[in-house]
């Protein structure tokens, strides 16, 4: 039998004391190798998106690390990792035999643990048994990404939005990620006054393999370089994936970007007829680094509120009914005004477009290409003022020095006058 350690947990409510059970310290908890052979084998398992199953055996053990009596129901967990299954056990005269565990989702050096939580009206003592780690590989970027294909009855897929619908089955675990230091390809492929897109170029185009880290302010990382790993809490932000909080470290820089993915035939060849199989298929795409290559300008979802409001407007992809993009163009391409477009370029070709898709649920279409830079677009339509001065960077052409950092303070079209308000804070953040 695979023994384990026993811990004790202590615990004081805010309102009032432990109650005592001074026969009750921890639990032992030991697992039926039968029931998990894969254990034997002393090889890393894939993170798992479809349950498995192991039994354990679980003892309460008093102070003195003695065998003890005690009646209860407990409480079952995986960290890190999801309970797929019951999370309860029942405790009789200090024993519960061949309980069946069903998880999901484990990672690295997974537990199964046995905890006395009590009830609402009888708090527990917190006594907690945990097992010997689960030998499992650490996740992948398309192992975080992919929505979760199992209900597993927690709160980790909500939002002040209410329910995310393509919640990742790892949503609200911090993870390490592998990268350089597990011989995957992890690139930034984009860096934003807010993050980084990083993508594992060892993933198949379409295996969700690209990420967005949210780092509240520019990070210290440059387009081109390769991440030894990448950690960080995983959340829906309004149908969006991303990586709060994260932690890097860079293994080397200055590497060519591959090429964008051509979202148009991806989508031409996916069979996708409805916005249920198109966001579904597109999910699969999703904080990839992508290109329309003849994207029309689609004047009639033209929006002035949504535009003033969030420096959005709309694009179709043509021959492929319902293909319509979002475009951000407010940080990378500022200076570029759709109000001179939409009355008189209705379903003209803007050239190609390259940026990085995002799912934005409210916005409309929902789905969100933000600009790479001011020369994601056709040199039609590209802002007047890019430098185009000195040398490529990683096979892209510099975007920068412009004239300010701010739109707000550059010469603007003169066709609709200040397209925002300046005093509308928000918009700058």
């Amino acid at each position: 039998m695979w023994k384990f350690l026993p811990i004790l947990l202590l615990s004081a409510a805010c309102t009032g004391s432990v109650p005592e059970h001074p026969d009750l310290s921890s639990f032992l908890v030991t697992i039926n190798p039968d029931s998990f052979p894969e254990l034997a084998k002393g090889e890393l398992l894939d993170v798992p998106t479809a349950p498995m199953r192991a039994t354990v055996d679980v003892q309460a053990i008093g102070r003195e690390g003695e065998a003890v009596s005690w009646d209860g129901l407990g409480w079952l967990k995986v960290r890190p990792g999801r309970i797929s299954g019951s999370n309860r056990v029942e405790i009789k005269d200090g024993v519960a035999t061949e309980v069946e565990v069903e998880f999901v989702y484990t990672w690295g050096e997974a537990r199964i643990w046995v905890e006395d939580r009590g009830e609402i009206d009888e708090p527990g003592t917190f006594a907690v048994g945990v097992t010997d780690p689960l030998p499992f590989e650490l996740p992948t970027v398309a192992d975080v990404q992919r929505p979760s294909t199992v209900d597993y009855g927690d709160e980790s897929c909500f939002s002040p939005w209410g329910f995310e619908p393509d919640c990742a089955g790892l949503s609200g675990d911090f993870v390490r990620m592998r990268g350089m230091d597990q011989g995957r390809r992890l690139m930034v492929t984009n860096v934003t006054t807010d993050g980084f897109y990083a993508s594992d170029l060892d993933s198949p185009p379409g295996n969700y393999g690209s990420i967005f880290a949210f780092n509240f302010s520019r990070p210290r990382v440059e387009v081109g370089d390769l991440l030894s790993f990448l950690s960080g809490n995983v959340a829906e932000f309004i149908g969006f994936t991303e990586l709060n909080y994260p932690v890097w470290d860079t293994a080397s820089s200055g590497h060519v970007l591959p090429d964008p993915i051509d979202i148009s035939a991806a989508l031409s060849s996916s069979g996708a007829t409805s916005d249920e199989q198109r966001n579904a298929f597109l999910e699969r795409y999703e904080s990839s680094r992508v290109m329309i290559p003849d994207a029309l300008f689609a004047a009639d979802l033209f929006d002035e509120e949504t535009y003033y409001s969030f420096a959005q407007w709309p694009v179709r992809v043509p021959g492929i009914t319902g293909a319509e993009f979002t475009i951000i163009s407010q940080y990378e391409a500022p200076q570029f005004d759709p109000l001179c477009w939409k009355d008189t370029m209705a379903d003209t070709s803007m050239g190609p477009i390259v940026g990085h898709l995002r799912h934005i649920g409210p916005a409309n279409p929902e789905w969100v290409i933000d600009l790479d830079g001011p020369y994601s677009f056709h040199s039609n339509v590209r802002d007047s003022d890019c430098w185009t001065g000195g040398t490529q960077r990683n096979g892209v052409r510099s975007s920068g020095p412009r004239l300010s950092q701010d739109y707000y303070y550059r010469d603007l079209p003169s066709c609709s006058g200040m397209p925002f308000d300046v005093e509308d804070q928000h918009l700058h953040r």
